[in-house]
């Protein structure tokens, strides 16, 4: 009997964590979806800017890993170096902006904050699925096939 009543417990634990695991997944991936719509948004409006081509690029790729990344596995690799790219980018607008010592909404400080966005977002999608060793530890938690 304590036998059948510990495969009970167990069987109810592993469904717990399943139940828990779906819904971190479905978060997940309305997390990954809002953030590829609004890169994708972000992109199209580069168009008018003065400098389009890298703005527009930078928002499309984070645009197409983060909505991707719903149905593929996408390598992490991409994130990270996605998060990359734009940190370095960043970093190249904080002194500018660090220098005024008072917030105003210029450019500089909405680019900044565009390239944040992109950083934690590519972050946060590298980091939702890291799992220990094996093939799929290079592997979108959000495709399903984890």
């Amino acid at each position: 009997m304590g036998a059948a009543v510990s495969a009970l417990t167990v069987s109810a634990g592993n469904a717990a964590e399943a139940r828990s695991l779906r819904r971190h997944c479905t978060g997940l991936k309305i997390f990954a979806t809002l953030a590829g719509l609004l890169f994708a948004y972000s992109a199209v409006i580069q168009l008018n800017d003065p400098d389009p081509i890298r703005w527009f690029s930078l928002y499309a790729a984070a645009a197409v890993l983060s909505a991707t990344s719903v149905f593929v596995s996408i390598p992490r690799s991409l994130f990270v170096g996605l998060a990359l790219v734009a940190g370095l980018w960043a970093t190249t607008l904080l002194p500018s902006v660090l220098s005024v010592r008072s917030f105003t909404g210029s450019e500089e400080e909405r680019e900044l904050a565009g390239l944040i966005f992109v950083v934690v977002t590519s972050v946060a999608l590298w980091l939702s699925g890291v799992r220990r060793g094996g093939a799929q530890a290079d592997r979108s938690p959000l495709s399903g096939d984890t």
